[in-house]
């Protein structure tokens, strides 16, 4: 069993290179994600434990509100609505030829990574409460797939997805501005919000193919 950890400098290449040729490329397992064929070209039993950080800011400045009552609506720009996110993907190959009299036509592997993912949360006070204080989405996709191997050099590959995606949005609710337009004594709009929140999660099922051809040393096409 061989564990992979993307060294630095490999992250670096694909970023710069914005990622161009990654359905040709399989020097590891993590190539599934663009191209389930590059399973054919991988050897032996592996797995690829990779961790992504993302930071992110999002400020708000120099804005103004007003309910629809006509009050000017108090607050901030709510701080930075951004922050460290953490992002896991983990990748496995394995040979069924240890296991099968099989060759080596014929291995299978499986993928999880979280392909979609966003989130925003600003303070409970800002001036745009009433349209959003925190949105998430959040996504995990697992991918097993199965890569055969006809002959040297050419590999295909098919495989089937299950993906969940949650979902949470949240505001605050002017209740102030809806009690002072229908009479409610002491009401006093943008002055006594409540709290609204909406949840939502679902699981989706697709399938992947790919398509991976070595005619010659140096030269590679593929397509997933």
């Amino acid at each position: 069993m061989h564990r992979h950890f993307l060294s630095a400098n490999r992250v670096r290449r694909q970023i710069g290179s914005a990622f161009a040729g990654a359905a040709a490329g399989a020097e590891d397992p993590t190539y599934m994600f663009f191209n389930s064929a590059a399973l054919g070209r991988q050897t032996g039993n592996s797995v690829a434990i990779v961790g992504s950080s993302i930071l992110s800011q999002a400020r708000f400045r120099d804005g103004s509100a007003r309910t629809f009552t006509g009050a000017a609506i108090g607050g901030g720009g709510g701080g930075n609505a951004g922050g460290l996110a953490t992002v896991p993907a983990m990748y496995g190959a394995w040979d069924l030829s240890q296991s099968f009299d099989w060759g080596q036509s014929l291995r299978v592997g499986l993928a999880i990574n979280a392909p979609f993912g966003f989130e925003t949360e600003y303070q409970d006070d800002w001036i745009g409460r009433y349209y959003a204080l925190q949105s998430r989405l959040r996504s995990v996709d697992f991918n097993p797939m199965i890569a055969w191997l006809p002959k040297e050099g050419f590999s295909v590959a098919a495989g089937m997805q299950a993906q969940r995606i949650d979902a949470k949005l949240t505001n605050a609710v002017d209740f102030g501005s809806l009690g002072a337009a229908n009479g409610v004594p002491g009401a006093v709009p943008g002055g006594q919000d409540g709290f609204g929140k909406l949840v939502g999660n679902d699981w989706g099922l697709g399938w992947t193919m790919g398509l991976l051809l070595e005619p010659r040393a140096g030269s590679r096409f593929g397509i997933g």
